[in-house]
């Protein structure tokens, strides 16, 4: 390779001057200029001009411009001129197309006209042109100055070394005899001549490029990371440029290569086969736009690739999904790729291969709708997850509906469902992919929500990708590598059983062995599917499982229920205001004594007057000036007068605040401070308010309710406050039947604990009983019943009011006595009512409630109930329902064809005149069934058309499962006349979900089909190939068309699919009667 590079040097702008051999550092102010030169044939790759041998000569800058002084290239051999090129110019159209005159050079010829060509159809800046019109089109290229055009031009001329010989960058000596040493001197516009370069070249000696170092495929992101998806259905290919770190020899390679072509095997491949694309293109013919055809290979790209190579594994070439789509690659091949290098004379160097699969980064989808059940009344109590079993139908049918299955063909060999979005198609729509064929579950397990909601693994070992991305080198995306310490997430060695619901839809359960003494423990986890080959979905949603415990908690303690009283309370010291006079106040107001002590010394009993003000008779005292005057406790001692003359006194004691002065200093006032609350019973009536309080088991909370009949309403709840195991309810007025519970952290409930009934009142003697609760009015002929409940307190007569809205009204009120006041009981009472006056006339009832009374005083009521009403109807009308929910449209399958009796060979009448519609195929059957080929098919059945084969057991089951796809379904059939008018569509089957055979006297045991809606009949009897169809014996019209819909459902009778046929016209094949 340096042999092909003997000199480079540099031209400054300055002057023209040899600077130095070999490589010149690069700088901003000067261009370095490249000369080189090789045998080679003729010919560019092809078959054609290989016989005969040129040296090719080529020169440029390696970046930039040339300098704008130099006027012209001199080309010298053995040190005899053989060409003089202007440096700046371009060669004409006619001399252009003198270039690529003979058949030697009609390769590169195609190849630049196509490349010209799809460069004037994508950039719209360039005018598309005939292929005539080449030489000229390809001569504005090169002259014009826009960058596009520039770009072009320099690559161009590294593909075409007739463009460069256009451009007076290249020359072909094809008078060479043998070895010749080839001069380039660069003339200056001052007159300066510099040498350029030298070069020896043997006209015999071959040589050729080598072949690209590290030639793999690549991953473009780590597994877990985003890029990861961008590997999906594409290659990524990278490779180094031949010459290790030696800097030289990377920059001989690359001005020598002018680009790679990229070829790949046609078909599958399990090895590499070794290929010299160099010499089998030699003994090839090109075709119509210069490329060559290997066998079994394809031409990747379109153009040459002009990438150098990546030194540090990063791609260099990238094939996209729809370029693979186009090829007809599937995820999953693997293809044979051949790399090879073009030289600047048009000539195929060594060739480098590798083996690649089209990555497939589909996953599985996650397992959806995960649901908890627990056992605890077992010996052993347990918890269980379950899962619907992914299958591709099951995923089908859960999230594509209405959307277009693009490879229904292939489903059940490639486990992949391929679909587009709503409203798109497949030709055209993007497609989604979804590997379905879920082999495996695995389960992670949690102890909190945090952790699960964190987790990812994206190799499946049950480690954290966190912790795992610590240890480095991608270990988070291989599962060999895990860390020294932590707990994997993964539950092994899981029960984990697909079964069968009764619906026959398949479930995954999964078992966990929970220690069954650690009832209540919370778990969450995550499921991921894996495929047969290893690929792990994404880890489903965090679901919550509790281990139960159903141990029932205590019942609660009814602790108290009072009303305000003034017994035994404590007594308190109020200040008004401590910096006026000193002022005492009694609030209290049952005073019989106070006693005050200063420094633990009495001064006798007083009231409240004799220490009022300053004035008053203790603060006059000088005993107690002398004693009270300066700091220190003074306490007084509180006597309340006994409630009954047999109670003993009840007494308080209390401390003057240090900020006021007895009797010198402060407003002060006595008050009453936490006094007990005089019990209420069950079932008394008691001034209001009544303060209810109850105690809740240690680690419980608990609920107040109300119980009105059957019906419980929450009244107050100690869950969620700061004291969960107290409740406080104040019930205010009115009559309230109380019940309590309690409930632990699993949401166990205790027992209801019973308190009673309550009533209370005001003041007066007679307070208003509650409302009635009206619960119903009913009509049946000329009868009205009215049904209500009693509120908690005595009644004696609830007045019905029953009344009639509209033009005409009607009241009617009655008593009825009710004696007793059992809240829980549903009372009933039926009136008559006059005839209705017109259909559906509206009528209320209201309701109130009497109390008992005694002789002399005035009965108290109830407020009248709102009114309950309904609309009475002389004849009952249709119940309405709640409407139907939507359900999505059923997919519509391949369309149905339609055999006549003909068409299946029948000769009978009575089988000329049916119409069948293909169901399954099946073959092989000569080894299981008898009694179904004709004489000419190599049987002994008389007649042709439909057949009723005798099977074994083993034929009667691959019969059922040859329809076993097909069956649960019913058959519709629609008629048009000769005018165009379309009848109804009528069923024209049962609904079909199993094939009727005869069991046959034989041993062994045979069957024959009998089955009056199915028959089998040839298909290619020949090559023992048959097919189910339906057999429509539906009475016929003549002079009608027909065409039929079948509809299939699932095993819970919702609707699959359905497929419809076009119309069928049927021949008049039985004289124009009816059928």
């Amino acid at each position: 390779m340096r042999a092909m590079i003997t000199r480079i040097v540099t031209i400054t702008l300055r002057a023209l001057s040899v600077v130095a051999l070999g490589l010149p550092v690069m700088a901003s102010a000067q261009q370095a200029l490249y000369f080189v030169g090789k045998a080679a044939p003729l010919g560019s790759m092809s078959s054609a001009g290989q016989q005969q041998r040129a040296v090719y000569l080529r020169w440029d800058v390696l970046e930039g411009e040339l300098p704008g002084d130099l006027s012209e290239f001199v080309v010298l051999r053995d040190g005899e001129e053989l060409a003089r090129l202007p440096a700046h110019a371009v060669m004409s159209a006619s001399q252009i197309k003198a270039l690529y005159a003979g058949a030697a050079q009609q390769r590169r010829y195609l190849e630049s006209l196509t490349q010209l060509k799809r460069l004037a159809l994508n950039d719209p800046d360039v005018a598309m042109f005939e292929s005539s019109q080449f030489f000229a089109a390809l001569h504005q290229r090169l002259v014009s100055s826009r960058a596009s055009d520039r770009l072009f031009q320099a690559l161009a001329s590294r593909m075409d070394i007739n463009i460069a010989r256009a451009r007076n960058r290249a020359f072909i000596d094809t008078t060479a005899t043998a070895d010749h040493v080839y001069e380039l001197l660069a003339q200056h516009s001052g007159g300066e001549t510099v040498r350029a370069g030298q070069v020896t070249v043997n006209l015999a000696e071959s040589t050729r490029n080598l072949a690209v170092d590290d030639f793999a495929q690549v991953a473009q992101g780590a597994c877990d990371e985003l890029e990861a998806g961008k590997d999906h259905y594409t290659v990524a290919l990278t490779w180094k440029t031949p010459g290790g770190e030696n800097q030289a020899d990377r920059l001989a390679n690359q001005i020598s290569v002018s680009g790679y072509d990229l070829y790949r095997s046609d078909s599958n491949v399990t090895q590499l086969t070794a290929r010299d694309l160099a010499r089998e293109a030699r003994g090839l013919a090109h075709n119509s736009v210069g490329r060559l055809d290997f066998p079994d290979l394809q031409q990747v790209n379109d153009t040459p690739i002009t990438s150098e190579g990546a030194q540090n594994g990063e791609p260099v070439f990238l094939e996209t999904h729809d370029q693979l789509i186009a090829a007809g690659l599937r995820p999953g091949d693997t293809r044979a790729y051949y790399l090879v290098a073009r030289d600047f004379a048009g000539q195929y160097g060594a060739t480098r291969a590798v083996l690649v699969t089209i990555p497939d980064m589909s996953r599985p989808p996650a397992p959806w709708d995960v649901r908890t059940y627990a056992d605890a009344g077992l010996d052993d109590p347990e918890m269980e997850l379950w899962w619907e079993h992914i299958t591709p139908q099951g995923y089908i049918d859960e999230f594509l509906s209405g959307r277009a299955i693009c490879n229904r063909d292939e489903i059940e060999q490639s486990g992949r469902v391929e679909s587009v979005g709503l409203k798109e198609n497949c030709d055209t729509g993007v497609r989604r992919a979804v590997r379905a064929n879920v082999s495996a579950y695995k389960v992670y397990r949690f102890d909190t929500f945090a952790q699960a909601s964190a987790f990812q693994d994206a190799d499946g070992d049950g480690f954290s990708d966190r912790v795992e991305r610590q240890i480095g080198n991608g270990a988070q995306c291989d599962a060999g590598v895990v860390p020294d310490s932590g707990v994997s997430a993964w539950v092994e060695n899981a029960k984990i059983n697909v079964g069968t619901l009764q619906t026959g839809d398949p479930v995954v359960r999964f078992r966990d062995e929970i220690p069954a003494d650690q009832p209540g423990w919370v778990f969450w986890y995550r499921i991921a599917s894996v495929t047969a080959d290893g690929r792990l979905s994404q880890l489903s949603a965090p679901v919550r499982a509790i281990f139960p415990d159903r141990s029932t908690p205590d019942v609660p303690v009814h602790a108290s229920s009072t009303r305000s009283g003034d017994e035994n309370c404590e007594c308190d010291i109020a200040v008004i205001n401590e910096d006026k006079p000193w002022a005492f106040e009694d609030r209290i107001g049952r005073s019989d004594r106070i006693d005050v002590q200063c420094g633990g010394a009495g001064f006798g009993t007083t009231v409240q007057r004799d220490m009022n003000d300053e004035s008053s008779a203790v603060c006059l005292s000088d005993v107690v000036r002398e004693q009270c005057g300066g700091p220190g406790m003074i306490d007084l001692r509180y006597e309340l007068q006994p409630p009954g003359k047999n109670e003993p006194a009840q007494t308080c004691s209390v401390s003057l605040p240090d900020e006021v002065g007895f009797c010198t200093k402060g407003e002060v006032a006595l008050v009453k401070r936490n006094c007990d609350g005089v019990p209420v019973e069950p079932g008394t009536r008691a001034e209001g308010p009544v303060r209810h309080r109850l105690n809740f088991p240690a680690d419980t909370c608990g609920t107040l309710e109300a119980r009105l009949g059957d019906q419980r309403f929450k009244l107050a709840s100690s869950c969620g406050s700061a004291t969960p195991g107290e409740l406080e309810y104040e019930q205010i007025a009115g009559t309230l039947c109380l019940s309590a519970y309690s409930q632990d952290e699993n949401n166990n409930q205790s027992p209801s604990l019973q308190m009673g009934c309550f009533q209370v009142a005001g003041a007066e003697s007679l307070t208003p009983p509650g409302e009635p609760q009206p619960v119903s009015l009913e009509f049946l002929s000329d009868k009205a019943t009215v049904k209500w409940r009693l509120p908690a307190e005595p009644i004696a007569v609830t007045m019905i009011e029953l009344s009639r809205a509209g033009a005409q009204p009607q009241v009617l009120t009655q008593g009825v006595a009710q004696p007793g006041n059992d809240p829980q009981a549903v009372l009933r009472h039926d009136l008559v009512v006059p005839d209705s006056l017109f259909a559906g006339e509206e009528w209320c009832v209201r309701l109130r409630a009497i109390g008992p009374t005694v002789q002399g005083e005035a009965a108290v009521q109830s407020d009248w109930t709102a009114p309950l009403c309904t609309y009475r109807d002389t004849v009952a009308g249709p119940p309405q329902y709640l409407p139907w929910p939507d359900v999505p449209q059923a997919p519509q399958g391949d369309v149905l064809s339609v055999l006549s009796g003909l068409d299946i060979g029948a000769l009978t009448f009575v089988d000329r005149v049916i119409l069948a519609l293909p169901l399954a195929e099946i073959g092989a059957l000569d080894n299981e069934c008898t009694d179904y080929r004709t004489a000419a098919e190599g049987g002994g059945k008389t007649e042709p058309g439909l057949r009723e084969p005798v099977c074994s057991q083993y034929g009667l089951l691959r019969a059922d499962n040859a329809l076993s796809e097909v069956l649960s379904f019913v058959v519709y059939r629609q008629a048009r006349n000769a005018a165009g008018v379309l009848s109804d569509w009528q069923q024209v089957s049962p609904s079909i979900d199993r094939l009727h055979w005869d069991r046959q006297a034989t041993t062994p045991t045979t069957w024959k089909l009998a089955d009056p809606y199915i028959g089998l009949v040839p298909l290619d009897p020949a090559s023992d190939q048959w097919q189910f169809v339906y057999v429509d014996r539906y009475p016929r019209m003549a002079g009608r068309d027909y065409r039929y819909q079948i509809v299939y459902f699932t095993s819970d009778q919702r609707i699959r699919q359905w497929r419809g046929s076009d119309w069928f016209v049927q021949a008049d094949v039985n004289a124009g009667g009816d059928q």
